[in-house]
């Protein structure tokens, strides 16, 4: 034991085990729309891998003609709310604004979006999904034009999307693997977000400021096909229940900790208070937003990507004036809009930003003044000690957030226009990893939290989620308690 594991020789063998994939068809709808409810019944008696927990579905704007809509950059901005539920309780009752959770979150973090079936990016003219984007045209292969909204086939049960990534019960409660023998039938109830949560855009052209002018109509969602997948496991080995009996016997209970999270809305006026009684307040994250969040407007571009402005020879074209500098171009070789980076025209080293970028107003999160400065108050306990600025509260954010991760390149320039949210950690460092709960317990005490700033003005939007440590406990007899 006193050499290191590169060192040793040895090797441990687990009899007996299997896993398979389940779909899971939902229980109430096949298709959705904005507010609606959907919702999975969960295998009993198996162990369930809740990482594995998979919603598949096909969706696309054609709601509306002429909306010119797009589908979110991250296919869970379709998702408002997350429920578990077990025999009638709720284990985990989700948060409110879950999508903005999830890209607030992505900001420090990096991105967590499946590349392949998450819709990563927001669409202009042609889609990465299928080569094409449209289906209000027969034509094979058709882009996007004009107003036309974003869309994908539904034959033969396509499901182009799926979201895998789950903040929550799903994504966070310890053992990953999970008995259902041990608990009431399980539920997952997800609730679809509003049409604002899409984008508009009256045309496909490439321009200074990316997308023109929004659409004439507001763009509506649908989704079909729907159904989830989950990975079953079985232990054909009598230790393991042998082990979960003596657990029950001699403590009574399973504990399984996991996070919970509770969202504070504010249009903020210098200060958003809030107030949380749980056994352990981890976290708390901000997320700034102007104060026309809640509109559906054209696609923003994140700063320094490209826009229009550097040309590829398309051939000789006739005609006069084509360029709309005055000046005859009859003959001239007009070529094809390739966009320019904004920062220096060949991109910069580390940024990658040689090629379009855009973010939904809804998830764009902005600094809210250039002076402004920050702090929690916790009962008279400030953090940090100081107000700061954004730089420096950018530095403790990054301090702040769980194990490493290789976020998104980003400069300090798109940080605070177009991803700037912080976050504050009130528990041991990567505790989580060692099922530590250690965060502050509030449960005796009356905890009167607050963000204060200065120099704000304009009554910003923040979005505050204060991330909990919540327990499952499980008894005899499928009795559960939830602590939070």
């Amino acid at each position: 034991m006193a050499f290191n594991p590169s060192l040793s020789y040895f090797v441990e063998r687990l009899s007996g085990f299997s896993t398979n994939v389940f779909r899971l068809e939902s229980a109430n709808k096949s298709t959705a729309t904005s507010s609606d409810i959907i919702s999975f019944d969960l295998p009993a008696n198996a162990i369930l891998n809740l990482r594995s927990f998979t919603v598949h579905f096909q969706a696309d704007c054609n709601e509306t003609a002429g909306a010119g809509a797009r589908l979110p950059a991250g296919i869970e901005g379709l998702f408002e709310r997350v429920e578990v539920i077990a025999g009638g309780i709720t284990l985990s009752q989700g948060t409110n604004f879950y999508n903005v959770l999830r890209n607030a979150k992505d900001c420090l973090m990096g991105p967590h979006v499946n590349s392949v079936l998450g819709h990563p990016a927001i669409v202009r003219e042609k889609s990465y999904v299928d080569g094409n984007g449209c289906t209000e045209t027969t034509a094979t292969g058709a882009a996007i034009t004009t107003t036309e909204n974003e869309g994908y086939p539904t034959a033969n049960n396509q499901a182009q999307f799926a979201v895998d990534y789950w903040d929550g019960f799903l994504g966070s409660a310890e053992p990953r693997l999970l008995d259902s023998s041990l608990l009431p039938d399980l539920k997952v109830r997800i609730y679809m977000a509003t049409d604002n949560v899409l984008s508009s855009s009256a045309s496909v052209a490439l321009t200074a400021a990316g997308f023109q002018a929004v659409g004439s109509a507001a763009g509506k969602y649908k989704l079909n096909n729907i159904y989830a997948t989950i990975e079953c496991v079985n232990l054909a080995d009598a230790t393991y229940d042998s082990m979960i009996n003596d657990m029950l016997q001699n403590q009574g209970y399973i504990e399984v900790p996991f996070k919970s999270y509770y969202t504070f809305n504010d249009s903020h006026g210098g200060s958003t208070r809030w107030s949380v009684a749980s056994q352990s307040v981890d976290r708390v994250w901000s997320a700034w937003r102007i104060a026309g969040y809640n509109a559906q407007l054209k696609p923003l571009v994140v700063n320094g990507y490209k826009t229009v402005g550097a040309f590829v020879s398309a051939g000789e074209i006739t005609g006069s004036d084509l360029d709309g500098t005055g000046n005859n171009t009859a003959g001239r070789s007009i070529g094809q809009d390739m966009g320019k980076s904004q920062y220096d025209i060949g991109s910069v080293v580390g940024l990658n930003n040689n090629c379009e970028r855009y973010i939904g107003q809804y998830f764009n999160f902005v600094e809210p003044a250039a002076t402004a400065l920050y702090q929690l108050q916790l009962n008279g306990a400030n953090i940090p000690q100081a107000k700061m600025r954004s730089e420096p509260m950018y530095q403790i954010s990054k301090n702040s957030t769980q194990g490493y991760h290789m976020e998104h390149q980003k400069s300090l320039d798109q940080y605070k226009n177009n991803f700037f949210v912080q976050a504050v950690r009130l528990n041991l460092p990567d505790s989580e990893y060692s099922r530590l709960i250690s965060g502050l317990d509030t449960r005796a005490v009356n905890l009167q939290g607050s963000l204060n700033t200065d120099n704000v003005t304009g009554s910003p939007n923040v979005i505050l989620f204060v991330e909990c440590t919540a327990s499952l406990k499980i008894g005899a007899g499928r009795a559960i308690e939830i602590i939070h």
